[in-house]
């Protein structure tokens, strides 16, 4: 004030000073008008109350690397299901399928993680978790497939070829790591594996230093697109569906379309897939963590149509909600809710009134299923992992004759069930 009565002429200060009190009027008036603004503004953020309402409901989701489909998936998550303080998901870098259900099961504040189907069996067979991780450890969702791809070099025409041969199992700790040694010990092929990236699996190979190199990812890979262009015979070895694997994968094929300078044209390359799961901790019913994921449960299975547009991964869209996942329990907030919205409980769209509701599919699947088995017909799936993908495949016919509209999901719901259902995990070490 005394700088202006010094430096300036007093009309200019007399101004100054009148529009200054002016200002502050302005502002007490309002402050008075709305003070509840006033107190919005002036509460800090770190307050205890505006803490627990940051916190009250997030869920934590540990996903994959950087560059990973696990990741991309959750990202998209995020952006979808984000409602401020109604939900908040937060996406966590991963360390691959086996670290993550680690993850899952031991961290504070980790509710949920994406992994692999067959990460049961591997924990059941290492006895690492202990003997009820199946009770633990559920599935909210399957999500979408990803291929096993075993790539060899010359002298090497089938799978059985490898016995007794150097193959890489990819990097350490990898899901490719995991699924190879179970996939070759489920197969009883004896190899000598070695941990190698792809780049560098694939220069061994070319050299001779090593047979083949196992990759597990979704198709097409780019890693593999101009393989053959770069030289060197390299090739895609077939994976036979034997009944050893079929409690945890699913049959398919790659095909020229996918590999063009791997694949004839015509041609096709048997392989095996592997299903990532939506996993979560088992909460018990009743408790703050679980209301969290049946929250969670609710948004994300009613705003599911929206992951399945651009610009979202693509592998949303073969996602089907209603697909079990055998040897996996669903997490009840998730069953309940599946009861409650599926496509039984609503009036079917024009496109799928036809053929029913993908719920009434399977129970005429299941029942001409049976049927087939009782008349000894050949080539009746035994197995719930033949007999799902089996059922995916119908469910992708019926889609090409409804125009395109696949009745594989629940349309938007109002809310999610409440009823109890499952048997929950217990308490135990995990308080938090």
């Amino acid at each position: 004030m005394l700088f202006l009565r010094c430096f300036l002429p007093p009309a200019i200060v007399r101004s100054t000073l009148g529009a200054m009190a002016v200002l502050a009027i302005q502002v007490t008036l309002s402050a008075v008008a709305d003070p509840a603004h006033a107190q919005r503004r002036a509460a800090p953020l770190t307050e205890p109350a505006s803490k627990e309402r940051m916190n009250l409901n997030t869920v934590g989701i540990v996903a994959g690397k950087a560059d990973s489909t696990f990741l991309s998936a959750v990202e998209d998550l995020t952006t979808v299901l984000d409602d401020g303080d109604n939900l908040r998901v937060l996406a966590i870098l991963g360390k691959g399928a086996a670290q993550n259900v680690r993850d899952t099961l031991f961290l504070r504040n980790m509710d949920m993680g994406v992994t692999q189907a067959n990460i049961l069996a591997y924990f059941k067979k290492t006895g690492e978790l202990g003997g009820n991780v199946e009770s633990r450890l559920v599935f909210i969702a399957k999500l979408f497939n990803e291929e096993v791809h075993v790539v060899a070099g010359s002298g090497v025409n089938e799978l059985r070829d490898l016995a007794g041969k150097t193959v890489s199992f990819g990097e350490t700790g990898s899901g490719t790591e995991l699924t190879a040694r179970l996939v070759f010990e489920s197969l009883k092929i004896d190899v000598k594996p070695v941990s190698l990236g792809v780049p560098d699996a694939l220069a061994a190979i070319r050299k001779g230093e090593i047979a083949a190199t196992v990759l597990l990812t979704g198709k097409p890979s780019g890693a593999l697109e101009k393989l053959r262009a770069q030289g060197g015979e390299l090739k895609l070895l077939s994976i036979p569906f034997e009944e050893a694997l079929e409690q945890d994968y699913l049959p398919t094929r790659l095909t020229h379309a996918d590999y063009p300078d791997l694949i004839a044209e015509g041609e096709t390359v048997e392989t095996i897939a592997v299903p990532a799961v939506l996993a979560a901790y088992n909460w018990p019913q009743g408790t703050d963590r679980y209301r969290r994921l049946a929250k969670f449960v609710d948004a994300f299975f009613t705003k599911f149509p929206e992951l399945k547009k651009e610009p979202r991964h693509p592998k949303w869209r073969e996602v089907n909600l209603l697909a079990d996942v055998p040897g996996w329990q669903r997490f009840p907030a998730a069953k309940q809710w599946l009861d409650a919205n599926g496509p039984a409980k609503r009036a079917p769209e024009p496109a799928t009134a036809a053929a029913g509701g993908a719920a009434a599919q399977k129970k005429t699947f299941e029942q001409f299923l049976a049927a087939q088995r009782k008349a000894g017909a050949p080539g009746v799936p035994q197995s719930p992992a033949a007999q799902q993908a089996m059922f995916q495949k119908f469910l992708e016919f019926m889609a090409t004759q409804n125009g395109g509209q696949a009745a594989d999901a629940p349309a938007a719901a109002p809310g999610a069930a409440t009823r109890s259902g499952g048997q929950a995990a217990p308490a135990g070490p995990r308080l938090w």
